[in-house]
Formats: structure tokens, C-alpha cells, sequence
């Protein structure tokens, strides 16, 4: 039984990845109804950043010059790492306005493949700049072990599990709390919408290819002492990492980031029962895991991805939008909620700080005096949906008021 423990403790490692790449995924999707299978070629790219930035060089990516530059000395773990993370924030960035950005109106399949033909790029240009020569990338967390039973386990496996988690906990707070976040929720509920309340869906997806390209790049750094560096291996990282964000229904980051933690575990234990029982296959389980969960996932659910706001053009005239949506905490301009708020869902809406305003479209339609209504917490009337878009007045102004 202790054996179980270890292997699905040393599957931390790997699961860790499969949670920051899984987020990575649920951020561009929610910001642009991309889904990037990018994302693992992205973070390969940040890793060997960062490997040859504590060797003192710097990647070249550009074709016909020197692959590397020397920078007259190495970096230290956390320079590299920043620098790293930075070059991965730009990179999504340039991949977003280059190719993305202008197929924001295409099928989601035209995305996905062009997703697949941006890895497939990066991928060769990796192999033509690095070869096969990988540089070693040492540990970066402190080294020690601890025992499960009989089984030894790495502690660096706890760690890595730990800044994953630690990541998705800052997501979930920046996106629930922030008024960035909230502009975000708002694009992926409708774009249309967005645009009309002042919001940029153009900007806010520009943010967010930069902040999950930096994820992306945190969840490749760390798991580079423990993954050999090669250009295949971690653009295969994002099976799993798909997995992880459709069992979280491409929405929620902690459910994302448990079940990329999960399917971890799972394969790091169907490797040892691939040794242990003898009916098991030799080979093949472990893999075939975050398979079993996509395919459960789109028998169950009956549709290939969860649905999202329409993507909308800005061609109805150029509407007031905050200038400072670049940064993720703080964005200008006012967030306006609605869709069916009570009174109290309202006040407690505004006194949370989730919006500036709350608008009511039915309601008004339905008590002309809605305003008197509200002030003295009076029933309201109903709606007659059935009587809406009838070309007539019937079902808009034939609502009594308050009795004087």
C-alpha cells in the first residue's frame, strides 16, 4: 500500500505542469475562445530561456544568426527566472497579435489548428536553434526526501505542487475580485456586451495571453530539473493539460488545477501497476489516462467545448473604453452588472465592490415606477415575454403603477 503513496506523491511533479498549462488554457479561452495548443511549446521555450540564461547566454530564436548570445555572465536562479517568464509574457503576446488576433470571427476548429501549426513551428525552431544538445537545468527548490513507508519520495515534488497551487489561488482572486477579472468574465459572457459597457474584449484578451503565457512558463521552469529538456517532449504536455481544463469546464481554475494534479498522480500510479499486476498492459496506461478523461468528458457533456460569449468586431463605433485595461489589477472605466438582479442581489453586488452600477432591462419595462417600487420594497410586476417584439405597445406600456 505504501507503495501506491509514493508513486502518486511522485506524481506531484508532473501534475503540477499539467495544472499551470490547464490554466494557462482556461485563461486564453476565456479571453478569446482560443484554445492554445500552443501553450506546452511555449512553456519548452521558456524553460530553455531560462536553462541557457543561468549559463550566461541568451536563446536567439531568429534563423541565420548566432543561436545564442553570450551575456558575459550567468544569472541567478530568480533573474533567469523573471527574465524568462518575461520573454514567455511577450511571446504570447506576439503570437496573439500576429496570428490570433485576426481570426477572432473564425471557426473554433480554424483556431485550433492554427494553435497546432504555431506548436508545430516553435517545436522545429527549438530543434533547429538547440539541437540536440539540451543544457542540464539544476534544481531549483531544495533538495531532500522523505519517506512513505519502504518508498523514498523527492520533497521537490510537495514544492512544485505547492507554486502551482499557489498560482491558481492568485488567479482565482485576481478573477473574482478585480475588476480586471470581472471584465474578463464579462468578454467571455459576451463580447458584444463588453464593448458596450466601455470594455475592450481586444485588450483584455491581449492581458491574458500575457498572463498565461507567464504561467505556462512558471509551470515549464520548475519542472525542467526533474523533465530532461527536449524539443518534443513538453509540447505532449498539453493532452493532459487539456484534460485537466475541459474536467474543469474550461471556466473553473480550481477545478482545473485539481484535476491537472489528479491525472498526475493517476499516471504516475498506472506506471507502477503497469509493473505490479500482470494482466495490466506493459505499456501505454499512464498515457492513456487524460485520453479516458477527454473522451468521458465529450460523451457526457455531448458537445466538443463548453460554450462562450459571441466573439464580436468592434464595428458599431468606437465606444468609451478604459485606458489602463494593460494591467491586470487595475482597470478604469465602469463595470455595470446585470441580467435578472433582485434588489438585494443588486445592493449586495455594489457593496461588495463587484460593479459600479447594476441595470435592470424587464423590470423597468414592467413598472414604470420602478424606481418608487424599489425605494419601498413593493411587488413587482411581471414581465409579459410572450407580448415582447410584437410591433405593437401591448406587453410595453400597458403596465399599471403604484397605487398613490
Amino acid at each position: 500500500m505504501t507503495d501506491h503513496f509514493a508513486f502518486l506523491a511522485l506524481g506531484l511533479g508532473n501534475g503540477a505542469v499539467y495544472a499551470a498549462l490547464g490554466l494557462a488554457l482556461v485563461m486564453t479561452y476565456k479571453s478569446s475562445g482560443v484554445v492554445n495548443f500552443a501553450t506546452g511549446a511555449v512553456a519548452l521555450y521558456a524553460a530553455y530561456t531560462y536553462a541557457y540564461l543561468r549559463q550566461g547566454e541568451l536563446l536567439n530564436p531568429i534563423p541565420g544568426l548566432e543561436p545564442r548570445i553570450d551575456l558575459g555572465g550567468r544569472l541567478g536562479v530568480l533573474p533567469a527566472m523573471v527574465v524568462a517568464v518575461v520573454i514567455a509574457s511577450a511571446l504570447g503576446v506576439v503570437l496573439y497579435l500576429l496570428i490570433f488576433r485576426w481570426m477572432r470571427t473564425s471557426p473554433l476548429l480554424a483556431r485550433a489548428v492554427a494553435a497546432i501549426g504555431v506548436m508545430l513551428i516553435l517545436q522545429a525552431l527549438l530543434g533547429l536553434r538547440v539541437g540536440t544538445n539540451a543544457p542540464t537545468v539544476k534544481a531549483i527548490f531544495a533538495s531532500g526526501t522523505f519517506s512513505i513507508g519502504d518508498s523514498v519520495v523527492p520533497v521537490d515534488r510537495l514544492w512544485l505542487a505547492a507554486v502551482v497551487v499557489a498560482l491558481a489561488i492568485g488567479a482565482g482572486l485576481v478573477l473574482r475580485f478585480t475588476r480586471f477579472g470581472i471584465a474578463t468574465e464579462a468578454a467571455a459572457e459576451s463580447e458584444k456586451g463588453a464593448l458596450l459597457t466601455g470594455l475592450s474584449p481586444e485588450k483584455i484578451a491581449i492581458s491574458n495571453w500575457a498572463l498565461s503565457s507567464a504561467t505556462a512558463a512558471i509551470g515549464g521552469i520548475v519542472i525542467a530539473p526533474i523533465v530532461p529538456l527536449n524539443p518534443v517532449a513538453y509540447t505532449m504536455f498539453i493532452v493532459p493539460a487539456l484534460a485537466a481544463a475541459l474536467v474543469g469546464n474550461f471556466a473553473s481554475v480550481g477545478v482545473t488545477v485539481g484535476a491537472g494534479i489528479a491525472i498526475g498522480m493517476l499516471s504516475s500510479e498506472a506506471t507502477n501497476l503497469q509493473s505490479t499486476i500482470g494482466w495490466f498492459p506493459d505499456a501505454g496506461v499512464a498515457e492513456a489516462v487524460p485520453l479516458i478523461l477527454i473522451i468521458g468528458f465529450l460523451l457526457v457533456r455531448g458537445q466538443p467545448l463548453p460554450s462562450r460569449g459571441m466573439v464580436a468586431r468592434s464595428d458599431m463605433g468606437r465606444s468609451p473604453r478604459p485606458r489602463n485595461i494593460w494591467l491586470p489589477m487595475v482597470i478604469g472605466g465602469l463595470v455595470i452588472a446585470n441580467e435578472r438582479f433582485t434588489k438585494a442581489q443588486a445592493n449586495a453586488w455594489l457593496a461588495a465592490g463587484k460593479a459600479d452600477a447594476v441595470a435592470f432591462g424587464i423590470p423597468f419595462i414592467a413598472n414604470p415606477d420602478l424606481v418608487e417600487r424599489l425605494r419601498r420594497d413593493a411587488p413587482l410586476n411581471p414581465g409579459r415575454r410572450e407580448l415582447y417584439y410584437g410591433g405593437g405597445a401591448e406587453g410595453y406600456t400597458d403596465y399599471p403603477r403604484l397605487a398613490d
